[in-house]
């Protein structure tokens, strides 16, 4: 019998538990048939199961098996690389083995505004350990294939991450320190970004955000996309207790 889900090991082995993703976009918006998705994988203990659609579902929507959480809105933007983009004296290619604790700092703060951060049954500790893990893996090669930093004299103050294998490629993690906010860094991060892949031979890119966060769009929009797109991104926890048949 064929299943809509997939376990991600990688997930499950962080969570300590069963973490699953809903591979039909659409089957959510068929009650009759999510509820039987939602009942295989209630009977396969996952704990967590991940579900993006283009269509927000009703708040009407009901599950014997699991309790359904909107924890994202995220606006994907993308574009075509800019032939005049150039890097920044400033940005360079982060060449270390391990994050600084600079730059753990900011990936951290690039996880403010995600799924994992407004999903109120994630701490804040759990989502710090998160990202510090995703910035860790950047590095390493395993979540990005460039991790470029914007340094002022030794201090890293921005960062952003690119990862390819995903149709375009696709920046993953994008955040400044506050205190540096306002000098043009994000939109240098971007212009290194684009040239970056220039010089590579691609020709789109694109960027998302939780469309709270508003500065980071604001960056988006300013470097002036041409397409756009919204996701609504769920979680669904299994439920504790219920009269299984």
């Amino acid at each position: 019998m064929t299943q809509n889900f997939q376990i991600l090991k990688r997930d499950s082995d962080f969570f300590e538990c069963k973490v699953a993703r809903i591979l039909d976009n659409k089957l959510i918006l068929e009650e009759a048939k999510i509820e039987g998705e939602l009942k295989k994988m209630f009977e396969e203990e996952v704990t967590l199961a991940y579900y993006y659609s283009d269509k927000p579902i009703s708040k009407y929507f009901t599950s014997k098996y699991y309790d359904l959480r909107l924890v994202d809105e995220k606006i994907t933007l993308s574009k075509p690389l800019n032939s005049a983009a150039y890097i920044h004296p400033n940005i360079s290619l982060y060449r270390e083995t391990f994050p600084s604790s600079d730059l753990i700092a900011l990936a951290q703060l690039a996880g403010h505004y995600t799924r994992f951060n407004l999903d109120s049954n994630i701490s804040r500790e759990k989502n710090n350990e998160l990202f510090e893990n995703w910035i860790i893996e950047s590095v390493e090669g395993k979540m990005a294939s460039h991790v470029l930093v914007y340094k002022i004299e030794t201090k890293i103050v921005g960062f952003a991450t690119i990862r390819k294998g995903l149709g375009h490629p696709h920046i993953s993690l994008l955040a400044v320190d506050p205190k540096f906010e306002g000098k043009g860094i994000s939109f240098a991060l971007l212009l290194a970004v684009e040239k970056i892949l220039l010089d590579e031979g691609f020709k789109f890119f694109s960027g998302s955000a939780h469309r709270k966060n508003i500065k980071a769009l604001a960056v988006y929009y300013r470097h002036g996309p041409e397409d756009q797109k919204i996701e609504y991104g769920y979680h669904l926890w299994r439920k504790k207790h219920i009269n299984e048949e």
